[in-house]
């Protein structure tokens, strides 16, 4: 109600609540970052950690809203979990909007933030971006939903929080042909590898091998893989010249774990200089590498082949003629340089 002390006149008081936009916080070291080792392409179960340096105050009902780029970064809110280091007082209640693409933040603020403070915080059960390129994020403060601020009451937001998910290493320590046969063209070839990557492997996850033109991988329904579990499934896609390997480990293999392996199906290269690179990699269960690594045989690894064919003809085999021609026939087994020699 009002009174006018002039006229004498009593009526209600009508009042206009008026929202601004939030304060766009433009500090450098507002951040976000993948917790430990799990910052693989497209690897689930992932933590991020928040880092956003507040300047506005947030009350106790405050809520936490980030702006996710990419909705398959989320494969399951009611698994995340939240956990407060700096600025909020509780682990929060999160909940999920997809059509918004907006992850909510709940029950965080025990007390009114300090003015200036820092606001850190984790959430765990991300599933990493499918590629390379960066993503980013935004997130917001504000004021719960109340009767005067029905849609939500913004304090503070923080925008361009960047993120990159790396394509791990694998480190191939040494790899031989199994048998010891180096000979150029051998065939078919048993290869072993040693080797460790950076990100754990589990029993989902698959290895993929890819060799360079100077090998043959042979068109043929199944390879043999040993080292690892006695049932798996190891293909032949002689048409990329590579080689896939499923369900291999029935159980987790640590990250930096050795792994010594062997396949076969391969034909080895045909010359005595260094090859090109082999290319191995861990996939997550839809094909996405993890970890990947090379490796390269050194010139003069691989040794003289067989010659496969050598015949010797007279142009005339009659008997005490002098001089007489003869051809040489000859087939290697590998091939012949330019300037090589007989």
């Amino acid at each position: 109600m009002y009174a006018d002390y002039d006229t004498g006149a009593v009526g209600p008081l009508t009042t206009t609540l008026t929202t601004t936009s939030a304060y766009a916080n433009t500090n450098t070291a507002n951040s976000i970052a993948i917790v430990g080792t799990n910052d693989g392409i497209g690897v689930s179960n992932a933590e991020y950690t928040f880092t956003l340096i507040n300047v506005n105050m947030v009350p106790t009902e405050g809520v936490i809203i980030i702006n996710v780029p990419l909705t398959s970064m989320v494969p399951d809110y009611s698994f995340m979990t939240m956990t407060c280091s700096s600025g909020c007082d509780t682990a929060g209640t999160i909940t999920w909007d997809s059509s918004s693409s907006e992850l909510t933040i709940t029950g965080a603020f025990g007390s009114v933030a300090a003015k200036s403070a820092r606001l850190v915080f984790n959430i765990a059960g991300w599933t990493n971006p499918p590629d390379s390129s960066t993503v980013t994020f935004s997130v917001e403060t504000q004021f719960v939903d109340s009767s005067d601020c029905s849609s939500g009451c913004a304090i503070e937001s923080f925008n361009s929080l960047e993120l990159t998910a790396s394509e791990g290493l694998c480190y191939v320590q040494n790899a031989y042909v199994t048998d010891l046969d180096t000979r150029i063209y051998a065939q078919v070839t048993s290869y072993t590898f040693v080797m460790w990557c950076n990100h754990e492997i589990t029993s989902d996850m698959g290895l993929k091998i890819v060799w360079p033109s100077d090998y043959i991988v042979m068109d043929q329904s199944s390879c043999t893989f040993t080292g690892y579990d006695t049932r798996y499934y190891c293909q032949t896609i002689s048409a990329d010249n590579e080689i896939v390997v499923r369900t291999w480990t029935s159980s987790t293999i640590a990250a930096k774990e050795v792994l010594t392996f062997t396949v076969d199906s391969v034909i080895s290269p045909g010359t005595f200089d260094s090859t090109s690179e082999i290319t191995l990699s861990t996939m997550d269960s839809t094909d996405v590498n993890v970890d990947v690594g090379t490796y390269t045989f050194s010139s003069g690894y691989f040794t003289a082949g067989n010659i496969t064919t050598f015949t010797v003809a007279a142009a005339d085999t009659g008997v005490g003629i002098y001089p007489v021609s003869y051809t040489f026939n000859v087939v290697p087994n590998g091939e012949v340089d330019r300037y090589g020699y007989l």
